[in-house]
């Protein structure tokens, strides 16, 4: 009786995607970072009303200042820490890449979705930074998305041209 060595699987191919993960994860945690510890950088807060009408100082809407260190602001971060690290277990682990790749995925997914919802409960305001924060977000998770897609075609080619079996 023969002893054989358990068929390992190949390598994946070398791709751009991790890496893109990790940039993508480091722009919107700087994001996150930055609307956190100083908002006004993205814009100003919510328009000032006095019961119920709009607050005007010689023909100008007043709006409140931004409000720092609202927890909030760190929503891009969370979804950019989930792409870094997506990013960096594809690099470690080439054989977890598929997982990871597909996690990271469905984080932008989510951080698209979730990006929005600022957008549109303050009705795409842009003079307020929780919307200029939600379209930066939902922006670079559509972006995200979209390479990830394209990978995901271009992988499963790549893999009928070679006679894999494609699950």
């Amino acid at each position: 009786m023969s002893m054989s060595s358990p068929v390992t699987a190949p390598e994946p191919a070398p791709s751009a995607m991790p890496t893109m993960a990790v940039i993508f994860g480091i722009t919107l945690i700087s994001t996150g970072i930055f609307a956190y510890l100083d908002p006004d950088l993205f814009g100003a807060g919510k328009i000032v009303l006095n019961d119920g009408h709009v607050v005007h100082h010689n023909g100008v809407v007043l709006r409140e200042s931004a409000t720092p260190r609202a927890p909030t602001s760190l929503i891009p971060a969370g979804f950019g820490a989930v792409l870094l690290l997506a990013g960096v277990i594809s690099i470690a682990a080439p054989h977890m890449r598929k997982h990871a790749m597909h996690g990271a995925a469905g984080a932008a997914l989510l951080g698209m979705l979730g990006g929005l919802v600022p957008v549109m409960m303050r009705n795409n305001d842009s003079d307020e930074a929780a919307v200029v924060v939600g379209w930066i977000l939902a922006l670079c998770s559509l972006l995200f998305l979209a390479l990830c897609v394209n990978s995901f075609v271009q992988a499963r080619k790549d893999k009928e041209r070679s006679g894999g079996m494609v699950a």
